[in-house]
């Protein structure tokens, strides 16, 4: 067996113009000194270097062709194909593999049945793929954030953006999952939304409903699957949301909604995305938890996060007009907004203890009683991660002139001090407790109970709201 070596293939030229015999495997000793050196010209020094373990590896520089067998590792900064045996043309910045091979990339994570893949355009398709999407990794691509659990006849690559073909999506781990999409075409943009085309729902290996087009919005929490629960004020419910793509950027969505005590609650709109902002108008009733609206309707206009040049803070910006009803009160609601957010700040070496600040500003005009308000934010979160199931935090709120017309949207306190806790009693059961005081009244305001069930699939949340004597439970599925 040859032992395994480790080499840049813009190295492999450099050596073989000094004197390194083409037609024969690249030897052992091809110079670990100059390991990190790329050659001027070649395609891996373009952007990084394309570095290769295996048992054997054999190159061409008057051709470009290359192979590698055996234990076969190709890593370029934070992409790694990991297989048996591979070959490639290094003049076409391209390999491919004709058996089994993964795929890791910060976003993904594919093992498929062939792959040809360009490591200079990062394009590529992996044929009979199935694995991981990950939702809200971070940019750093330390591997956090949700799984999506994706399959396809041949999954297409590009830089920011996976195409899986006759493919399968779902948010469940189980062989047969509890849910799942399946789509003739369904592409990804990580971080930022899917759409899927031809599209069926499944519940188990029951067919719930088919679309011509679906998309979804992944900053968005709504999932076009059910959910259920229950709310002392509000009684039974169940939800759905359904969004129907009518063009590449257009789309039409309702939410659907029964309570046994408030009824048919829907609402529908037709959302606009655009890069940059997102363009919704929606009408129809709302609850905050608190509260009922009725819009009819509302126009929004939402800038995308953006952050100030290269410093630690981001803002996001926003603009409504549309006519609300509450009670006995009829309104043209006006509400421009900017937030402003600094990145966590931490206080201690292991980055357990972090801040978080921000401040925002909102100007609301109502045509009810022509009033204009000036409404200021002050916010400040501190987090403690005291070991992966025990984690506090404590946060102070302050808002100035908050004379709101509506009761839904607003809170009555103008300074609140919160603080609570999270326990992860065991892999399948999680406690969580929090208390907001009002430092005005110098009284206890909310006090909220709540245990989370993992149900495979499902995650199912049990609220006691103690200051108000009120129940929630709401069951829903897992990352989807």
């Amino acid at each position: 067996m040859c032992r395994k070596r480790k080499v840049a293939l813009g190295i492999l030229a450099l050596m073989i113009v000094f004197g390194q015999n083409v037609s024969e495997p690249v030897s052992a000793q091809a110079t670990k000194q100059d390991e990190k050196k790329v050659a001027p010209g070649s395609g891996a020094a373009q952007n990084a270097p394309i570095e290769i373990e295996a048992d054997q590896v054999y190159f061409s520089e008057e051709s470009g062709e290359m192979y590698a067998r055996g234990n076969v590792k190709i890593k370029q900064n934070q992409d790694t194909i990991l297989t048996d045996y591979i070959q490639g043309n290094t003049q076409e910045t391209r390999i491919w593999v004709d058996g089994s091979a993964t795929i890791t990339q910060p976003a993904l994570n594919l093992t498929g049945n062939g792959i040809d893949y360009n490591y200079g355009a990062r394009t590529g398709t992996i044929r009979n793929a199935a694995g991981t999407v990950y939702k809200d990794v971070s940019p750093a691509g330390d591997g956090q954030g949700r799984k999506q659990y994706i399959s396809g006849q041949n999954i297409q690559l590009a830089p920011g953006y996976i195409v899986a073909n006759d493919g399968t999506l779902t948010g469940c781990p189980a062989k047969i999952p509890d849910y799942h999409i399946s789509a003739k075409k369904i592409e990804i943009w990580p971080n930022e939304r899917i759409v899927a085309h031809d599209v069926t729902f499944w519940i188990k290996q029951t067919k719930v409903f088919k679309m011509r087009r679906y998309e979804k919005d992944l900053n968005e929490p709504e999932s076009s699957f059910p959910r259920i629960g229950y709310q002392s004020d509000n009684g039974l419910y169940i939800k759905q949301h359904l969004e129907y793509g009518l063009t590449d950027n257009l789309s039409a969505f309702t939410n659907l909604a029964y309570y046994t005590k408030a009824y048919f609650k829907p609402d529908v709109g037709l959302k606009w995305r655009q890069p940059g902002y997102t363009t919704t108008l929606r009408a129809g009733e709302y609850y905050d938890g608190d509260y009922w609206i009725k819009k009819e309707p509302e126009l929004k206009i939402a800038l995308d996060r953006r952050r100030i040049g290269e410093s630690p803070v981001s803002y996001t910006i926003s603009a409504l007009y549309g006519k609300w009803s509450e009670d006995t009160k009829e309104s043209w609601h006006q509400d421009y907004g900017i937030y402003f957010s600094h990145d966590a700040i931490p206080l201690s070496s292991d980055q357990s203890l972090n801040l978080y600040l921000g401040t925002g500003f909102n100007h609301v005009r109502e045509s009810y009683d022509d009033s204009t308000n000036n409404i200021y934010r002050y916010d400040a979160t501190l987090r403690k991660s005291w070991s992966p199931r025990f984690s506090t935090w404590v946060a102070y709120h302050h808002v100035e002139n908050n004379h709101s017309l509506f009761k839904y949207g607003s809170s009555s306190l103008l300074k609140a001090f919160d603080s609570g806790f999270s326990y992860q009693i065991d892999r399948l059961n999680k406690f969580s407790y929090s208390q907001r005081y009002d430092l005005d009244s110098q009284s206890l305001y909310d006090q909220d109970y709540t245990l989370s069930r993992n149900l495979h699939c499902w995650t199912m949340d049990v609220t006691y709201r103690a200051k108000r004597e009120q129940w929630k439970l709401d069951v829903h599925t897992l990352h989807f």
